[in-house]
């Protein structure tokens, strides 16, 4: 019995020592992990290299500047009314001269009723055709009388000498006359029958030559009228 444990006891020992004798086992190479791999850094771009023998490209000049025209001032247009063919309002007027006259007695006469004024350009400038025509027609049955809007005296006898102006010329100092007629624009001219009515209306400078037919036409009219 006791041998027999002992054969049993040094069975264990050997198998014992047997296990620890053994070599632990070494893990497979496909076990192993393979490192991770780093990242390589990228290549720095290359600047590409500008070309020696290419010409620089030429900036443009600009385009020069044309300046913007300026319009040339327009004239204002004349206008030729028939007139109202109504009775002229009957006025007094004093002449720069110290006379004072009505339009009425003026009847039996073709009369021009010419509103201007010193101060007003297009009125010195039309005056010395106004001139002209008077010199052609006073002695054919035609009066003028130049009627200046608030002005003085003096300015006018200054005026007239100056611009050799020979017919009358009378002063609507408060504009009682320019109210009277409806006159908004300067000059303005009337051209009265021997009836003493409005027949013609004329806004801005006169043209001495429908300044020439309308007088000849009027004197015409009368003239076979009487015959």
């Amino acid at each position: 019995m006791f041998h027999a444990r002992r054969i049993a006891a040094f069975g264990i020992f050997l198998l014992a020592a047997a296990a620890c004798a053994a070599p632990a086992a070494q893990p497979s190479p496909s076990d192993a992990r393979a490192p991770t791999a780093q990242p390589t850094a990228s290549a720095p771009t290359a600047t590409p290299m500008a070309d020696p023998t290419a010409l620089p490209t030429a900036t443009p000049a600009p385009a020069p500047h044309t300046p913007t025209p300026v319009p040339e001032p327009t004239r204002e247009p004349r206008k030729i009314d028939l007139g109202s063919g109504k009775l002229a309002p009957d006025f007094e007027i004093e002449l720069v001269d110290g006379e004072k006259v009505t339009l009425s007695s003026y009847q039996g006469k073709v009369v021009l009723l010419n509103f201007w004024g010193t101060w007003c350009p297009p009125c010195r400038a039309e005056m010395p055709a106004l001139q002209r025509i008077w010199e052609e027609y006073e002695d054919r049955g035609v009066v003028f009388l130049g009627v200046a809007i608030y002005d003085e005296p003096a300015e006018v006898e200054d005026f007239a000498e100056s611009y050799g102006i020979t017919y009358p010329l009378g002063i609507d100092t408060l504009g009682h006359l320019t109210v009277s007629y409806r006159v908004t624009s300067f000059p303005t001219t009337f051209l009265i029958d021997r009836e003493g009515n409005e027949t013609r209306r004329i806004v801005n400078p006169v043209n001495e030559g429908f300044l020439r037919i309308f007088l000849n036409g009027m004197l015409k009219d009368e003239q076979e009228d009487s015959g």
